[in-house]
């Protein structure tokens, strides 16, 4: 189990030796820009941020011979030790986060839209926030992930997160939307995690046999590897989403996770007697491999996540000026 766990960090360690000579700009992604090419202004329409709370890897493992299938996660859960982190402090980091890329945009020569010009057109106060569940206070669960999300200045949601794009009248409303505020819109979805989790899993057969007896032996081996780093990625629902006057669009992706190499956690332990008696319960999952606690407080937590999200801003103001240059 040692040798396997070894193993992993060396693999993860150079991962990140390699990652490191790839810039944050590099792990955006967009294909025959039309938009973003040519930007000389921009509308911060939407800034949608999933914060994870409880973040999950988890692996399926076959083997070649006799098809022997077997599945392995885990988890690692984020606690703050001195209070809970509110719907306020969530708030505080997103619309921190819109004030920081407005500022990085008109450092670069692109020029943005007040937030209450985007709020006075009719397009923003007719909008159906489709994710409306999305943005309340309790957190929300899926696949042993968990998060809460919020929106930059409690706003509309104009692009849901199940859409590619517009579609039918909104496609007219949404030309007309970008005419009107004077630029094209951007309306973003991004996840905020607070650590990186890895799991593998071996699976090897024996089969001893002769003339009295035939006995097969399974050996499954696991191995994981938990780095708490604040890092900000593609969430797995919410694509990001720019349009202009001419209802031309566009979608950007993200390949990799931007870390926001803050140290942040003043304890990691795989010890559930740390936990508050609330979070502790969460550990007793069956098939859980020792879960991982990452302990710190809220005011370092918003640091790093506010840090994180400095970095995509940054990254995205060097993709734009890449795309122009191309």
């Amino acid at each position: 189990m040692k040798k396997q766990l070894y193993l992993l960090i060396i693999i993860v360690l150079l991962s990140n030796l390699i990652y490191a000579q790839e810039s944050d700009a590099d792990k955006l992604k967009i294909d025959k820009s039309k938009i973003l090419s040519k930007l000389d202004g921009l509308a911060l329409a939407q800034i949608t941020v999933n914060y994870k709370l409880t973040t999950t890897a988890k692996m399926v493992a076959q083997e070649k011979g006799t098809r022997q299938t077997a599945g392995a996660r885990i988890s690692a859960f984020l606690e703050t030790t001195d209070e809970e982190l509110s719907a306020n402090d969530f708030q505080e980091v997103t619309d921190y986060f819109y004030f920081y890329f407005q500022k990085k945009l008109k450092e670069n020569g692109i020029d943005t839209v007040a937030w209450n010009t985007i709020t006075a057109t009719d397009f923003y106060k007719n909008a159906v926030d489709k994710d409306a569940d999305e943005k309340k206070d309790e957190s929300k669960e899926k696949g042993g992930n968990e998060w809460v999300t919020y929106t930059a200045h409690k706003g509309n949601t104009l692009h849901g997160k199940n859409e590619l794009g517009f579609a039918f009248g909104k496609i007219k409303k949404g030309s007309s939307f970008c005419e009107e505020i004077g630029a094209p819109a951007g309306f973003f979805y991004l996840t905020v995690d607070f650590a990186d989790v890895l799991v593998n899993l071996d699976i090897k057969t024996s089969r001893e046999e002769n003339m009295y007896y035939s006995k097969t032996t399974t050996k499954k081996t696991y191995a994981w590897a938990v780095k708490p780093d604040m890092r900000v990625g593609q969430p797995d629902a919410g694509l990001t989403l720019f349009w202009n006057k001419k209802s031309q669009s566009e979608i950007l992706t993200q390949k990799k996770d931007m870390e926001g190499g803050v140290k942040y956690a003043d304890e990691v332990s795989d010890d559930p007697s740390k936990a508050r008696t609330g979070l502790a319960k969460q550990f007793a999952f069956s098939k859980e491999l020792t879960p991982i606690l990452i302990q710190t407080t809220r005011e370092k937590y918003k640091a790093a996540a506010k840090k994180a999200l400095e970095k995509y801003a940054d990254a995205f103001v060097v993709k734009s000026q890449q795309l122009k240059n191309d």
